[in-house]
């Protein structure tokens, strides 16, 4: 085989595994990205179970026993 053809081969697999590695390691950051945005989004929800009565009242709410 030709040398060219062969280092052509080489860097085509190259750059495939770096287009791979690429996709997995941005996959990971949306997945995270997300998993962040749900639990602030639960978080914030579940701090409204826990305000008392006046502050219900105050941000438009009725009042729970």
């Amino acid at each position: 085989m030709d040398s060219t053809l062969i280092a052509a081969v080489i860097s085509g697999l190259g750059a495939a595994l770096a287009t791979a590695g690429g996709a997995v390691l941005r996959a990971r950051t949306n997945t995270r990205t997300a998993a962040r945005r749900i639990y602030a989004e639960l978080t914030r929800n579940r701090g409204d179970h826990r305000a008392s009565a006046k502050q219900r009242v105050v941000r438009g709410g009725s009042p729970r026993v």
